[in-house]
């Protein structure tokens, strides 16, 4: 009787000693792509029930993105020794960033549940570490940046005001849509503009990336707001990415075309309107000036000996009643002591008396108009010499 009563008490202790908590942790890919979503699950169970809810805290480990899906926690019950025990389970996003072995150790849990008597039991645990490894395929490993994804689409958009000028700026949006991986192995795509013509702002990115069962969906935004300081061509550059496609083992690039705007001058202000009014005043004032002033040394060039020998030259050649003004003219501009001498007054009168026959008698045909002009250029020769031999005698006086 006595051995039948300790057997039942120390059974009795042993199914108390067994009714502790379960706690298990389990990682659904012990290999993994850099970059894929994988899945660690922690489970708890109790003999009875929580009295309060159990709080998760997030895993962290370097080089490990940590995603929160839309349903990360959730009740199960299990049979234990034939008795139905409650529990939850904890479902851990993760992406790797690198290649390597993880090992990720989980937070201490509260657990607060019912007693076999029914008094609240509160008790501490640490679910077990997991390890998996990220590796890297090899066709993949010459990308630079490293992504691997199973889908990548940008859309782009421009906006710039119609009549494009100096001052007005260009905004450039850029949305990349990421199936398969985090958003956050995107790198930077719109690249700062700087130099003389344009200045670019760059707005920060946002990254947003969701959990959908075993699948992650990222989503990047970036824009930048380009300021234009010069007129002309202002280009945008196309922006490629390439990536890994799991499902066909292949590198895919993306591109997202650039394009050119032409920028104008901008309008003149009323201020500078003014100031090129009256600058153009002045100019046209200038030139009103030069012209008066070329005008005036034209006509004073017409006055002078060779400009007046010209013409009556020109009238010789084709003699009529006006050639004789035109020869006194040019007559009239050598010194009287050359004109008078005796001999030049010879010479003017036979060849005034030769262009009057040409005038006048022109039946008579004394001699012809190649006669005359060469009557004239001998004329002017020797008073040029009658000069030249009053300018050399003249030296002298002048030491």
């Amino acid at each position: 009787m006595n051995r039948w009563l300790l057997s039942l008490l120390l059974g009795f202790f042993c199914l108390s000693a067994l009714a502790e908590p379960r706690v298990s942790s389990s990682v659904k890919n012990e290999q993994v792509m850099v970059g894929q979503l994988n899945t660690l699950s922690v489970k708890v169970l109790v003999p009875t029930w929580f009295t309060q809810s159990v709080y998760f805290d997030e895993v962290e480990a370097v080089n490990i993105i940590s995603l929160a899906g839309n349903k990360s926690s959730y009740p199960v019950s299990e049979s234990v020794n034939g008795q139905t025990w409650s529990g939850i389970v904890k479902d851990y996003t993760v992406v790797p960033m690198t290649a390597g072995s993880f090992t990720l150790n989980f937070p201490t849990l509260k657990l607060h549940y019912s007693g076999d008597d029914g008094k609240p039991q509160n008790l501490e645990v640490t679910p077990p570490p997991v390890t998996f490894n990220a590796f890297v395929p090899p066709a993949a490993q010459s990308l630079q940046p490293l992504i691997i994804a199973e889908d990548i689409t940008f859309e782009q958009s421009f906006s710039a005001p119609d009549q494009l000028t100096v001052g007005d700026s260009v905004s450039r949006s850029l949305t990349v849509r990421v199936s398969g991986s985090s958003s956050l192995f995107l790198p930077p795509l719109l690249k700062a503009l700087e130099d003389e013509s344009v200045s670019s702002y760059q707005q920060s990115p946002v990254s947003q990336d969701e959990v959908e069962g075993d699948w992650v969906n990222g989503v990047r935004t970036e824009q930048q707001d380009v300021l234009v300081k010069a007129s002309g061509r202002v280009p945008f550059a196309d922006i490629a990415l390439r990536y890994y496609q799991p499902s066909s083992g292949e590198i895919v690039e993306v591109v997202a075309e650039g394009t050119v705007f032409e920028a104008a001058k901008p309008p003149a202000t009323a201020l500078q309107k003014l100031f090129y009014a009256v600058l153009a005043l002045v100019g046209l004032l200038v030139l009103a000036l030069l012209g008066l002033w070329l005008r005036k040394q034209y006509n004073a060039y017409l006055q002078t000996e060779p400009a007046r020998f010209r013409r009556a030259r020109h009238a010789l050649a084709k003699p009529e009643r006006a050639s004789e003004q035109a020869l006194h003219q040019w007559h009239h501009c050598w010194p009287v002591q050359y004109r008078d001498q005796h001999q030049r007054q010879k010479e003017f009168s036979a060849l005034m008396l030769a262009l009057e026959q040409q005038i006048y008698l022109p039946r008579a045909k004394v001699q012809s108009n190649t006669d005359l002009v060469a009557q004239l250029d001998a004329y002017r020769r020797a008073l040029q010499q009658m000069q030249a031999r009053k300018h050399t005698q003249l030296q002298p006086l002048n030491p």
